[in-house]
């Protein structure tokens, strides 16, 4: 009898996983996130982690605010704090895809800080009403002077809770 139950109950989580899901990118909805990323530079690949919070203020339409840790490679490590915005033209899909820009400031342990804008997109894919797995890609530039400016592509993938 109890392996029957663990059957069901392993069966209804997958089908709650795979269920055709629907978020609210709605007015007012709130989203936390955390990923772990790759940036390719001329001195290697680096790794890095970081967090969101923001919320919509139109329908697909949200703001947020990012900081992100990064180390490896030839590169010193660093601090990077954004503000974003981010655009979902079908916030009706199972799986939503959207754009992003955003800007901020760079922290860099033992050398200049910089300013840093980005641009990029990628996509959400839904579990459930409430989070999905959120993968994106894109291109940032870095300032550290007004002949010193950098560029390089990156790659993430996090969780994402909308409430």
């Amino acid at each position: 009898m109890q392996t029957m139950i663990r059957i069901v109950v392993i069966t209804a989580l997958l089908f709650v996983g795979l269920s055709p899901a629907r978020a609210n990118f709605e007015q007012g909805t709130m989203r936390v996130g955390a990923g772990m990323g790759l940036r390719g530079g001329s001195d290697g690949v680096t790794f890095s982690f970081s967090g969101s919070f923001g919320f919509y203020v139109l329908k697909g339409l949200g703001l947020s605010i990012s900081p992100l840790f990064q180390t490896g490679g030839g590169d010193p490590s660093f601090i990077m704090l954004t503000g974003d915005i981010r655009y979902i033209p079908f916030p009706d899909l199972e799986l939503v895809p959207y754009i992003n820009g955003g800007g901020g400031r760079l922290f860099v342990f033992d050398y200049i800080d910089a300013w840093v804008v980005s641009a990029g997109g990628g996509l959400i894919y839904l579990f459930g009403p409430w989070y999905g797995l959120d993968m994106g890609a894109g291109y940032r530039w870095y300032f550290f002077d007004e002949e010193d400016v950098q560029g390089s592509y990156y790659i993430n993938i996090g969780l994402l809770l909308i409430f």
